[in-house]
């Protein structure tokens, strides 16, 4: 049985953080398509890491679904990007740095 998605939509309307499902599918390799609220712009890049849409657009939401199931070579260049991108700015060691740096930072301010 084949389980891979071949593209993630999340349509949200209102605003909402950053969605944990679009940067799980993204660190999988799965193209996103996202609406242009809350978190969602902050992880997909349009054209870059996936496509966005206005929220509330079904037309055009509709249209970058089926670009992205079309138009195979931008949807993998952009599936790749968006990989990296979560590889680098979303995986654990970037996860450490940060909570290091907070650490270190609450440690000073304490003894400050």
């Amino acid at each position: 049985m084949n389980l891979d998605l071949d593209v993630l939509v999340i349509p949200s309307t209102k605003h909402e953080g950053i969605p944990q499902i679009g940067l799980q599918a993204m660190a999988c390799g799965t193209p996103v398509v996202g609406s242009d609220v809350g978190g969602i712009p902050e992880i997909i890049q349009p054209g870059k890491t996936g496509r966005i849409t206005r929220a509330g657009d079904g037309e055009q939401l509709a249209n970058a679904i089926t670009e992205a199931l079309t138009n195979t070579e931008a949807t993998s260049r952009m599936a790749d990007h968006g990989r990296m991108m979560v590889e680098r700015e979303h995986g654990i060691e970037r996860m450490l740095d940060q909570l290091d740096s907070l650490y270190l930072r609450l440690i000073n301010f304490n003894r400050g």
